[in-house]
């Protein structure tokens, strides 16, 4: 009897969870554009509807070589890219807005991720890093020509 009461109370408690943590994790149809927060750390992203459909931790360029602010535009993707001042390091799932700025997935130099604080501090040498899964979402979600915004 004990065991029926449990599961009684217990079944639609872990159903609740079961379905707030599908509808919480319901994939991205599309990206619209994106919007990056350095003193937030964040990335938001907009579709069509300009609805916010996701925010996403990121780490932005260090103080010393900051991301450049503005309003920018898609204009080219490498799926496979590397540093200029450094040929060990490469990225992943590369999508460019100013010239060799971008936003892509966390550097690694000989195949082991570069220490990156998503959500917490900017770091690098002012790409936007995002993590691997949400790089490679923007990339194949966010067309060329689309809006990035790079606010303060």
């Amino acid at each position: 009897m004990r065991t029926a009461l449990k599961a009684a109370v217990l079944l639609p408690f872990l159903w609740a969870l079961h379905a707030n943590s599908a509808s919480a994790q319901s994939p991205i149809k599309s990206i619209d554009h994106v919007v990056i927060d350095v003193s937030e750390q964040q990335m938001y992203v907009f579709d069509a509807q300009n609805a916010v459909v996701a925010k996403w931790p990121i780490s932005t360029g260090a103080k010393s070589t900051p991301t450049p602010l503005g309003s920018f535009f898609v204009t080219t993707k490498s799926r496979s890219t590397f540093s200029i001042p450094n040929p060990d390091v490469t990225m992943q799932w590369m999508t460019r807005f100013r010239g060799n700025y971008g936003i892509h997935a966390i550097p690694r130099r000989s195949g082991k991720p570069l220490w990156t604080p998503l959500g917490k501090a900017g770091v690098s040498h002012g790409c936007v890093r995002l993590s691997d899964k949400h790089a490679k979402l923007l990339y194949d979600l966010l067309p060329k020509g689309s809006s990035v915004k790079v606010r303060p």
